[in-house]
């Protein structure tokens, strides 16, 4: 079984932007295949071991190995592609508990003078979008929605989208930037490891990306405003840090940027993460602190005088 997750505003926005020079664009959904979350899940484990703390009270933490998760296919499955993970520079259990709002691209972050905005498409996005478990659920549906939330853990999300205003050559036509936090690194990265992108090809880069990363690309012959047949090129970035994943698309004509533009983007956004100061996924704010039940008093009568 395939299910999508079409990204609705994203595309309308496509189409609103586009409709009046070239019919509709090539769908750009993500995917999320149960037999692939299940192959992420041990492939990730046994090529990126996340060791479990566990913690004595005298504050030591002991590692113990993380179990590899396996799974027997059925006769009917679809055989999986394999991928390759990075080797993870943060091996360590730290977590980052910050906001994901705070690590999304901003204009500043953009080629300077490039001209890029956020666009405003009341009511359906304000060009910032929180992407919360509920319209994950809401766009995947509710039983596949819940079973990708309890596959990685992720806690919530937001989305920016920059438009281009055409005044400046050489640069995409759009930037959507999103981000989602988990409970734990493990979670990111299975997170990474098992969404793709219908109809895309995936790209073998010789770049290191965060604990682990993955590269797409799509290309159409589309009509420009001239009436010329022009290829139009997307590039997908997805990559996870620590508990955090991003995902970063860009489109625009084939003969105006390369892919060092996403790239540059992925890396700045990189950056922002290895600034934060990680800390411990038991005191994350995500965390419900257990409550001691307080030890029952018995009153004993006093004896008789």
């Amino acid at each position: 079984m395939l299910t999508r997750i079409v990204r609705i505003a994203s595309g309308c926005f496509f189409i609103m932007t586009l409709a009046a020079c070239m019919p509709d664009p090539v769908p750009t959904p993500y995917t999320v295949s149960d037999e692939f979350i299940w192959t992420a899940i041990a492939q990730t484990e046994a090529a990126l071991p996340s060791p479990t703390a566990t913690r004595s009270p005298t504050g030591t933490a002991t590692l113990t190995p993380t179990p590899t998760v396996t799974r027997t296919p059925t006769a009917t499955e679809t055989p999986i592609p394999s991928f390759t993970p990075i080797q993870s520079p943060t091996s360590d259990f730290l977590v980052l508990a910050n906001d994901p709002q705070e690590f999304l691209l901003s204009v500043s972050d953009l080629p300077l003078g490039a001209g890029y905005y956020i666009p405003k498409y009341p009511p359906l996005s304000d060009g910032v979008d929180h992407y919360t478990n509920d319209i994950l659920k809401t766009l995947l549906g509710a039983q596949s929605g819940q079973a990708f939330i309890d596959a990685t853990g992720r806690i919530d999300g937001w989305r920016i989208i920059f438009h281009h205003n055409n005044t400046v050559p050489g640069m995409p036509e759009e930037i959507t930037c999103e981000i989602s936090r988990y409970k734990t690194n493990k979670g990111a990265r299975i997170a990474v490891a098992g969404t793709g992108l219908i109809g895309w090809t995936e790209l073998e880069k010789d770049i290191e990306l965060g604990d682990l990363h993955r590269i797409f690309s799509n290309s159409a012959m589309f009509t420009d405003g001239a009436g010329s047949k022009k290829p139009m090129l997307w590039y997908g970035v997805s990559f996870a840090y620590r508990n955090f994943s991003v995902f970063l698309r860009i489109w625009g004509w084939a003969d105006t940027f390369e892919f060092d533009i996403v790239e540059n983007l992925a890396r700045t956004i990189l950056e922002k993460m290895e600034a934060a100061l990680p800390t411990d996924p038991d005191t994350a704010p995500w965390v419900t602190p257990e409550v001691t039940p307080s030890p029952s008093v018995t009153n004993t009568p006093s004896p008789n005088p």
